[in-house]
Parts: C-alpha cells; sequence; structure tokens
C-alpha cells in the first residue's frame, strides 16, 4: 500500500502539507476511514459522581459513547498502525497531559453526566482526570475529549511527525493541486536545538522554536523584511508556546487581503512584523540554459503533477542539445513520492529508487522505464541544502547512490519516515508515522543525504556558490 510522506517542514502557504480524500493515496499522506481494530478493557460501568456533582459512568472502547468514539478510534489506530511498538502508559500519560496542559476554552458549560469510555486498564485514572478538567474550567465535553486526544498523539508518541489535527486545522491544510493558496509565503520547521539527535519538534515551547526556513520569493513574508533563520514566537499578540506547529500555520494562512501580526525574535532582539496575507502562486518548475551552455532545471516541490512538468522541461532542454544539466532541489520540502520515483527514473534506467520499511510491511519502488536522461553522457550535478527534504532526499539519494550524479551542496534535512492520515469521525484527523524509508542501498536518510561536495555560503559574495561549484564540476 503506497502512502502519502509528510515531511514536517511546514509551509505558511501549505505547500508540503499535501492531503487528500478517501483512498486516493499519493506520498505525502494518504487519508483512510479510522476503525476499531486494538484489544479492549472489559465493559464494566462504574458509578462516581463529581464534588461539583457531575456523574460519571465508565465504559470501554469496545462500544465507546459518540463523544468518545474519536479518541476510541484513534487509540486503535496507533496500536494498530504506528510504526513502533508504544506503551500503553505512555499513550495514557499522554492523554492526561493533554487535559493538563492543552488550551480548552473555559465557560462553555459542563454536562451533567459523562459516558467516559478507556481504551485500557492503563487509562484507570482518565475518566475522573477528564471530569476535574471541565468541572474545573466549566468547559464542554468535546473540547477536553480533544485536549486529550491530541495529547495522546502529540505527547504520547514523543514523535514530531505524529499529530493530531483538529477540524479547522484540516480544513486549513486541504489545497487545491494548482499550487494557488492564499497565506504569507514562508516555509517553517519546528527545531529543537538541545536535541541533538533529532532537533525537529513540533510542540512549541522554550526550547522547540517556529524558525522561518526561508520566504518564497515575491511573497508578502519577503517584502513585509521576514528573514530565513527568524523565530516566529507570537501570532496577533497571541503567544506561540504550548501550541503545535501545525495550529499557528493553520492561524497564520488565512485569506487574502487581510492582515497577521507576527511577533519575531532575531538574533535576540524582538521584532514585529504586520503582513498582508495574498494569494501564492507557489512556483512549481523553472528551466533555462546558463550562458555556459549547462542546462539548468529547479523543481520547488513534488507537486503531484511535477513529474509531467519535468518531463517537459527536460525534453525541451535536450531538444537544444544540452548534455549537462544542473538539478536544483534546494529548499524543496518533498511531496508526492509517486512524482519522486518517476522524476528520479528521468535519469535511470533501472534499479531501486527507494525503499519503505514497516514492522510488517517492506516495499520497493522501482525505476519506472522511458527515462529521458538515463544516458551516462549527460552529466547531472544535483543541489541540495539544508531545507530539501523528504522526496528531495529521495531523489538525491537514489541518484547518489547509483553514481549517476553528484551531489553538491549542505546535509539535507533528514526526513525518514513515512506518515499516513487517518481521517476521525470529528472531523478531525491523526497523521501517523507507518514506516521508515531507505536509499536502495539500505542506507537510512534520517541523518540526511550527505552531499559529495560541501557548501560554504559566504554571505558577502553575489556568487550563488552552489551553482558556482556545480560549474567548476562541469569543467566551466
Amino acid at each position: 500500500m503506497r502512502s502519502r510522506i509528510s515531511l514536517f517542514i511546514a509551509v505558511l502557504v501549505a505547500v508540503a502539507a499535501c492531503s487528500s480524500a478517501g483512498s486516493t493515496k499519493t506520498a505525502d499522506q494518504a487519508s483512510t476511514t479510522s476503525n476499531n481494530e486494538s484489544p479492549t478493557t472489559t465493559a464494566t460501568v462504574p458509578v462516581s459522581t463529581s464534588a461539583m456533582g457531575t456523574t460519571l459512568l465508565v465504559t470501554d472502547c469496545d462500544d465507546p459513547s459518540a463523544d468518545f468514539e474519536s479518541f476510541c478510534d484513534a487509540y486503535s489506530l496507533i496500536r494498530g498502525h504506528y510504526v513502533d511498538d508504544v506503551g500503553e502508559a505512555a499513550l495514557a500519560a499522554g492523554a492526561l497531559e493533554g487535559l493538563a496542559e492543552w488550551d480548552i476554552e473555559s465557560g462553555s458549560g459542563a454536562p451533567d453526566e459523562v459516558t467516559c469510555s478507556e481504551p485500557s486498564d492503563a487509562f484507570a485514572s482518565f475518566c475522573d482526570a477528564l471530569v476535574a478538567a471541565i468541572d474545573d474550567r466549566d468547559a464542554s465535553l468535546g473540547e477536553a475529549v480533544e485536549a486529550a486526544l491530541a495529547g495522546m498523539v502529540n505527547v504520547g508518541l514523543d514523535d514530531p511527525y505524529s499529530v493530531y489535527l483538529d477540524p479547522t486545522a484540516l480544513e486549513n491544510f486541504r489545497i487545491d493541486t494548482s499550487g494557488s493558496v492564499e497565506g504569507i509565503g514562508a516555509l517553517v520547521r519546528g527545531e529543537d536545538p538541545t536535541d541533538p539527535e533529532d532537533d525537529a519538534c513540533s510542540l512549541l515551547s522554550e526550547t522547540c522554536h517556529m524558525v522561518i526556513v526561508q520566504p518564497l520569493e515575491g511573497s508578502p513574508a519577503e517584502a513585509a523584511g521576514i528573514q530565513a533563520g527568524d523565530f516566529v514566537v507570537s501570532v496577533d499578540g497571541k503567544d506561540v508556546e504550548g501550541k503545535l506547529l501545525d495550529e499557528i500555520v493553520a492561524i497564520v494562512r488565512g485569506p487574502s487581503g487581510t492582515d497577521v501580526t507576527l511577533g519575531i525574535e532575531r538574533e535576540g532582539a524582538l521584532l514585529e512584523f504586520t503582513v498582508t496575507r495574498a494569494a501564492i502562486s507557489v512556483p512549481n518548475v523553472e528551466s533555462d540554459v546558463l550562458e555556459s551552455g549547462v542546462g539548468y532545471l529547479r523543481l520547488f516541490s513534488f507537486a503531484s503533477n511535477a513529474d509531467e512538468a519535468i518531463h517537459e522541461a527536460l525534453a525541451e532542454l535536450l531538444s537544444g542539445g544540452v548534455t549537462e544539466i544542473i538539478f536544483d532541489l534546494r529548499s524543496n520540502p518533498g511531496g508526492s513520492l509517486d512524482a519522486a520515483v518517476n522524476i528520479a527514473s528521468e535519469f535511470l534506467d533501472d534499479g531501486l529508487v527507494v525503499i519503505t520499511e514497516a514492522p510488517d510491511d517492506k516495499l520497493e519502488y522501482r525505476v519506472q522505464n522511458g527515462g529521458l536522461a538515463t544516458s551516462d553522457d549527460i552529466k547531472l550535478i544535483v543541489l541540495v541544502d539544508r531545507a530539501s527534504a523528504s522526496a528531495s532526499e529521495v531523489v538525491a539519494g537514489a541518484l547518489q547512490e547509483a553514481g549517476r550524479a553528484t551531489v553538491v551542496g549542505e546535509v539535507t534535512f533528514g526526513k525518514n519516515t513515512v506518515q499516513q492520515q487517518f481521517n476521525l469521525s470529528n472531523g478531525g484527523a491523526i497523521k501517523l508515522t507507518i514506516a521508515r524509508w531507505l536509499t536502495p542501498g539500505g542506507v537510512d536518510l534520517g541523518d540526511g543525504v550527505q552531499p559529495d561536495i560541501v557548501i560554504e555560503v559566504d554571505p558577502s559574495t553575489e556568487v550563488d556558490p552552489w551553482i558556482d561549484a556545480a560549474l567548476r564540476l562541469l569543467g566551466r
């Protein structure tokens, strides 16, 4: 089964967070409908009454109450699909932390009676904590259950790529495949510099920062003065700490012509930028013949039709007599795995492109026939940087390992996991890591693609060091 491979470079115009409905499966996320498939507790129904008078009935997830259907489904999906074994205690602790820490709206009215469904014995204290949270904040049952669900996924799994998306956030990430969206136009990611093994993070905190990877060229973010390396610390005066990266991205996106104010930390100074949102035409493919006669091909994202666009641009370059190509994947956050396989196949005549490994499954994605530039007579240089991720790493890694291309630049992002999106009955969804991927030679991409030629950027020079290094390699 193919799934969409979802990287965690979020895009404030949501380029990489492609989402599909129903059973359509592409490479960033595959949506499916949840179902119960995990062991449950016995269906006892003890009754108690909280200090505030809320009557509590407790059942299990074998036949959950309507209010807990999504919560039980999420638990079942984790147990059935998550790539690693995860302890019941960790999931229960995550749910409890969600109740304690998430921003539950107060004053919406606690119910008189709650029928709470506990997934397993490890959740023995969960229902009491949920009712206590409702009573303490006079909050609705739905808000409390959603907070617990978010905690179970976002905290319990301790995985920056597995997250809960509430209905509003999910709707904001449904993108028109035309590549035209509304927002401020900036690539962002969560970074935690205190974690030396994996600095990617999703829950923003004192150490997990929302970092601007790059404003898109010509975007409102660039025009307002937002720069790569900026930390987003507030949105419209509200602190981002304690929120998920996905939540903040959804808030920053919005209708064209409206304003959003970002609080930015830059080199220790606090700045404020008001940005007018606009319709962002996310570029896909750029091609040209440089003065040296070398063909230049740039791919900005692996949209579902990126392989067709690359095929057409490559055909035009080759028909003009180009025999040397610079393929630029810098700041490309990834996208469709099918597109990645087809694009790599333009330069490879046989073999594998990538392997995905799950606990009970292993899939090999083979080179497709009909590539236009498979001959070794066509020299190929691939450019990457630290923001090249996901499908970009698949293509760069496959071409490098096959000896088909020289990779120039920086160590890439290091996105080596496959996510699948599962829709829930409450209108939200969970993204779960279901597999890891490897190069054809079995190299884990978690440490990124290591370039053959490392680029050290000198900000004082006007010369593009990547292009300059590529031309030197080609003897130009």
